[in-house]
């Protein structure tokens, strides 16, 4: 079915496709990406909203695949951000608006994934004066703990993970996240997952293990580089790497970057 729409960011008429969910989008910009996916900022005609769009190559992330079971497997961890997305509800999580499967130019399937678009990482104003670090920290304990509640681990936090409007902020990326259904809360896996510098001893281990303790460790080493006098990531990197004990932090911040996981508090001991 064809329609036509005029739009705020260009006032000449539009012809759109309208059982194409992709015919709406206009990208404005490349916000970035990873090894899992880019990231764009694009504007919606039918809703009129600008959001974020995370766009998956699925014969990229599925191309290593040799037995049935392994497909099996790794299309359940591409579909897994989309479900745990669609099951939150808390104000510190980004936003989930919905994702479809689109074919590009030379006809590859690319898994869409469009969230509400937030202006900065954390990654981008760290340093900055006018980041309100108090509530940003709360409100990343506060989203942690949710997922904690939900049996979630997030197992990728770092800064550019934490979506922020500079008041508050957003925790977002559950590509890594997985779901715990039983008691035992700890993960074998022959391959690292997330940011090395925020990754708990036990997670780069030769037989790495994840577990709701390991995400404590990420959020003492955020918790580090946001209340450090430290004035870029670089200089930041350098001392923690050097001397981490030159970091004047509250005795439970030290114990949430133990070596131990044991010893690291839950994440409701975290309110100061």
């Amino acid at each position: 079915m064809i329609q036509l729409f005029k739009t705020p960011l260009n006032e000449s008429k539009l012809v759109v496709n309208t059982l194409d969910p992709s015919s709406l989008i206009r990208t404005l910009d490349y916000i970035g990406g990873g090894s899992h996916g880019k990231v764009y900022k694009i504007y919606n005609m039918l809703d009129d909203q600008i959001y974020s769009l995370k766009k998956i190559d699925l014969i990229d992330e599925l191309s290593d695949i040799s037995s049935s079971d392994q497909l099996k497997d790794n299309t359940s961890l591409l579909l897994r951000e989309i479900r745990v997305l669609a099951k939150l509800e808390h104000p510190n999580i980004i936003r989930y608006n919905t994702s479809w499967i689109e074919f590009n130019k030379i006809n590859r399937p690319i898994l869409c994934i469009q969230t509400k678009f937030y202006d900065h990482t954390l990654t981008d104003v760290m340093f900055s004066e006018k980041l309100n670090k108090e509530n940003v920290w709360k409100d990343i304990v506060s989203a942690i703990e949710y997922l904690h509640s939900k049996g979630i681990m997030h197992r990728d936090l770092k800064p550019d993970n934490i979506f922020t409007d500079m008041q508050h902020a957003y925790v977002g990326d559950f590509g890594l996240a997985k779901y715990y259904e039983n008691s035992d809360s700890r993960i074998m896996s022959d391959l690292y997952m997330g940011a090395e510098l925020y990754l708990a001893p036990e997670a780069k281990s030769a037989n790495p293990v994840y577990s709701f303790e390991s995400d404590i460790y990420s959020l003492g080493v955020i918790y580090l580089q946001l209340f450090s006098q430290c004035q870029s990531s670089m200089e930041f990197i350098s001392i923690f790497k050097r001397d981490i004990e030159s970091f004047k932090v509250p005795d439970k911040i030290k114990l949430m970057l133990s070596s131990e996981p044991s010893k690291r508090p839950t994440i409701t001991d975290l309110y100061f």
